[in-house]
């Protein structure tokens, strides 16, 4: 029977926007985010939070066992090494690779992916980001690969620059392996939109959104991505009004 665990990997120390774990999006953390919408997919069987040894992470570990979310720490900067090893600790099958820069994840989004995967063979599927043809809104999904991929790409790949992205090593060996974008929906088709908060940037451009919306902890992915366009279309009908 196979063992479908959800890994979220975070830590503190972002390069780009240290402490943006912590940081709040509306009246919530950005962590908080990511833990109470993953919790809500009925096709995981185990949340794992991924994270790192470092003192400055304990604020992760301390918001994982709040929610009563799993926690792994391992490797910082080989972050690759730390995935293969929380899957491996948790007896991982099916591995959904769930980013913590992606506040809006989707359950939903995550329970096609599996039922997808589930269903059909190939190594590696995404619903996540517009690759392959494949156009949809970055944010709202997630990967999914098999056990024995991931041991295959923590074996095969030295590069620590490409290590610390996990992933990215199947991108660069992409004739190796059976990829498949999961369609997951329709009104997704946005490949400019993105939800992903990588700077502290991302992270005022989503609340000045959210502080003009009903938008909240619980809303779904076709709520949050309506709002937004609606959000996107007023801003620029006031921009213009100026001129």
């Amino acid at each position: 029977m196979s063992n479908v665990v959800g890994i979220i990997q975070s830590r503190m120390d972002s390069r780009r926007f240290p402490k943006k774990m912590s940081a709040k999006l509306k009246d919530a953390t950005i962590i908080e985010w990511i833990l109470k919408r993953v919790l809500k997919s009925k096709k995981l069987d185990k949340i794992v939070l991924a994270t790192t040894r470092k003192k400055s992470d304990n604020f992760l570990v301390s918001a994982a066992k709040d929610h009563r979310v799993s926690v792994f720490r391992g490797e910082s900067e080989d972050v690759l090494d730390r995935y293969y090893k929380a899957a491996k600790f948790y007896k991982a099958n099916i591995i959904v690779r769930i980013c913590g820069d992606n506040p809006f994840i989707d359950p939903n989004m995550i329970d096609k992916l599996i039922q997808n995967f589930a269903s059909k063979k190939y190594d590696y599927g995404f619903n996540h980001q517009s690759r392959l043809n494949f156009k949809c809104v970055d944010g709202f999904g997630a990967e999914i690969f098999n056990f024995k991929t991931l041991d295959k790409i923590n074996s095969d790949e030295k590069s620590i620059k490409i290590r610390e992205h996990v992933t990215l090593s199947i991108w660069k060996n992409k004739l190796k392996y059976k990829i498949q974008p999961v369609y997951s929906g329709t009104g997704l088709n946005y490949p400019k939109i993105k939800f992903d908060v990588n700077t502290k940037r991302d992270l005022a451009n989503l609340n000045r959104f959210l502080e003009s919306s009903d938008i909240n902890i619980r809303s779904d992915y076709k709520i949050i991505l309506k709002s937004y366009l609606k959000f996107k279309k007023n801003e620029f009908k006031n921009t213009n009004k100026k001129y």
